[in-house]
């Protein structure tokens, strides 16, 4: 069965199957993908509560809207009411840090309870909705019928996870079993600040006393937070919640992925220890966590990558193709989604979507592949801003703030790895205008190799691989543009380099005129990736689906074969994930391909 499914692989994201195998061998030395926006080293993790009940002058207005404050910021918040009262209310919830502006409206409702011990006290557990250091809460009770109502003792819990360990704290290589078989790079307990006293009563006794069954199969969920929230801090929050409010004594995962394919240790206890993620499904399986939602979306590449690496590992020993009968289902695949077991909507359908890919690509991982991590940067490194007012962001899209723009030539340090947004590849960052993200093409790394050597010699033709790239006088960036060389423009070497501003620089004559350009913009015509207009190329997998648009989403036109020759129409357009080509077949038509599945002729 393994065997059989491999061959499908390359209809998939290489990009993803090449991270996810390396987990096994080459990241034994790179150690783990490592969040490291700042927080506070120090103190635990805490939380207030607020009752209803307690706070008669906090009075609704024409809309039913109650609004309160509380005495310190929060990451997390949720509402929880008696047993007694309606299980299909909804509670919606707005949070402010200022009273001036307020998130969009949540709605919630009583979490699923599926972990081995029950809710505290009986109660209504509302999922966690996080929050950027908000202290005001506006919010409203509504009956399933979407009218206005009171909930018994209804009361919200707000938790500051935000006081942990930070990036720098953390330090971690993978390692192998008895058979050669590499794990991934796993972020322990300590490591994410799990308060190991949550788990145990007054007089030292556990909560929830760990359970041990061999595993049979790998469960996938989401855990509906938001999607792009430091992963520490809503881990530390998720884990209180479960542990504390909720009074389970331990979080419900075994193990949880964040955006950037990090792996975190969930449930204390080790291997095939049973877990709180599926009722009774959680008795043979391991629950894998990923980090935010994914009803709309899929997760990123790099969270793909992250969810194959520890479902290979857990299930080293399974075939990720089979199908058993397991507990009351009958042929259950081996991997499966949460709505698989329970009546749930987990992981949402973007990733439920996913999970033929993730099985495929455990697949490859299992039969020994490895290949090198996909990534033009990796934390540690020291890169230079390339472009003049580069965005540094609050976070890895363009859909997030701009915190700074950063002047040509600016020093950075990469402190998180590639996630993949926007068509972008985005990295975080720290230099003098502190922390953020930056887009991959904006950055170059400093090293001797990026200044002396990019690889280019007179007489080679190129080809531009930016939007827009200036033909200068002189090899220095303040001469005269002699002219703008589009993405795809072709042009030969026929002097250089000369090395000054940090870059390696060669003279070219091109269409647009005779000029000097610097290599880091340049890719030699038909190498990786690079083409131009009008230049052959052959399908270098399988079968490669030519497509309406630049994307995996874009109606799917024609199968073509393996070897069949096409030619270029259309310049790189980067979307998610993937670098497109404009395309023509004589015997197929015109469409889109990835390049990644394309060579030269």
């Amino acid at each position: 069965m393994i065997a059989e499914h491999i061959t499908d692989l390359t209809t998939f994201d290489r990009r993803v199957a090449i991270k996810a195998a390396a987990a096994f061998t080459a990241m034994a030395a790179a150690g783990p993908f490592l969040h490291s926006k700042p927080v506070a080293a120090e103190g635990v993790t805490s939380a207030l509560t607020w009752t209803e009940a307690d706070h008669p002058e906090a009075m609704p207005d024409a809309d039913g809207w109650i609004t309160f404050t509380l005495e310190q910021p929060f990451s997390a918040i949720a509402p929880n009411w008696a047993g007694d009262g309606d299980p299909n209310a909804l509670v919606q919830i707005a949070l402010s840090s200022d009273g001036a502006s307020w998130t969009d409206i949540i709605t919630v409702g009583a979490a699923i309870h599926d972990a081995g011990p029950p809710d505290r006290d009986n109660r209504y557990f509302a999922d966690l909705t996080f929050a950027d250091s908000a202290s005001l809460v506006s919010y409203r009770a509504l009956n399933a019928d979407g009218s206005l109502t009171t909930l018994p003792d209804l009361a919200f819990s707000a938790i500051d996870s935000r006081s942990g360990p930070v990036a720098g704290d953390v330090a971690i290589g993978a390692d192998t079993d008895e058979d050669g078989v590499w794990s991934p790079p796993i972020i322990s307990r300590a490591m994410w600040g799990a308060d190991e006293s949550f788990r145990f009563d007054a007089d030292g006794e556990e909560f929830w006393p760990p359970s041990y069954q061999t595993i049979e199969h790998v469960i996938i969920h989401h855990t509906e937070t938001a999607s792009w929230q430091n992963p520490m801090v809503a881990i530390r929050a998720v884990y209180y919640y479960h542990a504390v409010e909720r009074g389970w004594g331990d979080i419900g995962y075994n193990y949880l992925v964040d955006y950037m394919g990090n792996v975190y240790e969930g449930r204390a206890g080790g291997a095939n220890v049973v877990g709180g993620h599926a009722y009774q499904y959680a008795w043979g399986s391991s629950g894998i966590g990923v980090l935010g939602s994914y009803s709309d979306f899929e997760t990123t590449p790099e969270a793909q990558a992250g969810i194959v690496w520890i479902t290979a590992w857990v299930g080293k020993d399974l075939d990720p193709w089979g199908t058993s009968d397991f507990h009351e289902q009958d042929d259950l695949p081996t991997i499966c989604g949460h709505r698989d077991v329970n009546d749930s909507a987990c992981p949402g359908d973007g990733l439920y979507g996913q999970l033929d890919r993730i099985r495929t690509q455990v697949a490859e991982v299992l039969a020994g592949a490895n290949p090198a991590v996909d990534s033009a940067f990796y934390p540690g490194d020291t890169v230079q801003v390339i472009v003049e007012g580069a965005n540094l962001r609050n976070g890895p899209g363009t859909g997030f703030d701009v915190s700074a723009e950063l002047p040509w030539g600016s020093i950075l340090s990469v402190t998180d790895p590639s996630t993949s947004n926007d068509g972008f590849a985005w990295y975080g960052v720290s230099g003098d205008a502190g922390w953020g993200w930056v887009a991959g093409v904006m950055i170059q790394r400093i090293s001797e190799a990026t200044v002396t050597d990019d690889g280019l010699a007179i007489g080679d033709e190129v080809v531009v691989a930016t939007d827009m790239l200036n033909l200068r006088a002189a090899a220095d960036r303040d001469a005269d543009v002699v002219a703008q060389m589009p993405n795809g423009t072709v042009g030969t070497i026929t002097d250089g380099p000369v090395r000054t501003d940090g870059f390696a620089w060669h003279y070219l004559a091109s269409e647009y005129g005779d000029g000097w350009a610097a290599g880091v913009y340049l890719a030699l015509r038909g190498a990786g990736i690079v083409y131009a207009i009008g230049d052959e190329v052959v399908v270098a997998t399988d079968a490669l689906w030519l497509r309406s648009g630049p994307g995996l989403d874009r109606k799917k036109l024609a199968e073509i074969p393996n070897g069949a020759e096409l030619t270029i129409t259309e310049t790189l357009i980067p979307n998610e994930g993937h670098q497109w080509y404009g395309v023509h077949s004589d015997k197929y038509g015109d469409g889109y391909a990835a390049a990644v599945y394309l060579a030269p002729a």
